[in-house]
């Protein structure tokens, strides 16, 4: 008996979209069986990122799907993800967006996937679930996002302000990064990956010698990298 299986997508950012087909497979790596094709889906801009099928056999099934254009070019057939379930870098994407819409999605997908990845050591990060973090976690991996995905953006635009979630900045592009500081400072504390290291200062040398101070200056020993 068929069941009902919502699927949350980003398309390609490509012009002319013309139809998504929707697969399944009983085991993530296939094969996969055609279960449905979704037309129309929108305009450049303004395409579909949702769709609910009402073709699949199975909740816990899993489903991957594929754009095709006009012309019948495909952009190849996405990862394969498990119904019933949400995916970590999924959950993210939509608290990036949530805290600041102007950024684009696209990009924030994959710097998404990329901080998952490497937060976690994995190289399928598509397969990490919101059940595999904590609230703290997916904070500070959303906060690293929207740094990464605001550094892209301003890297390519010309434009003197910005705002980034409840941080506002006018001016040059330069004076954005301290703003874009504190937030990667704020998602270290959430991580738990700021640290302190002492560092011992070599003694001066003088004609050869080696003259040491009386009394160390304790202030300059400690140096706290973030």
């Amino acid at each position: 008996m068929p069941v009902p299986i919502h699927l949350d997508f980003i398309p390609p950012a490509q012009p002319d979209l013309l139809t998504l087909k929707i697969y399944e497979a009983a085991v993530k790596a296939g094969p996969y069986t055609l279960i449905e094709t979704v037309t129309p889906v929108g305009t450049e801009g303004n395409y579909i990122t949702e769709y609910t099928t009402t073709n699949a056999t199975s909740l816990t099934n899993w489903f991957a799907i594929e754009w095709t254009d006009s012309k019948g070019a495909s952009f190849g057939m996405s990862q394969g993800v498990q119904g019933g379930v949400e995916s970590l870098v999924s959950e993210i994407v939509d608290r990036v967006m949530l805290r600041d819409p102007t950024v684009n999605e696209n990009v924030v997908a994959q710097e998404a996937e990329a901080v998952v990845e490497q937060y976690f050591g994995t190289t399928d990060p598509l397969s990490i679930l919101v059940a595999d973090a904590s609230a703290a976690i997916i904070s500070g991996l959303t906060l690293l996002v929207l740094v990464r995905s605001k550094l892209f953006t301003i890297s390519q635009g010309s434009s003197s302000s910005y705002t980034a979630g409840l941080v506002s900045q006018s001016g040059a592009s330069a004076a954005t990064l301290p703003d874009l500081k504190a937030l990667i400072n704020e998602a270290n504390i959430l991580l738990g990956t700021s640290f302190s290291v002492i560092l011992q200062m070599r003694d001066n040398e003088i004609a050869g010698g080696s003259v040491i101070a009386g009394i160390p200056d304790q202030s300059r020993l400690l140096v706290e990298l973030i």
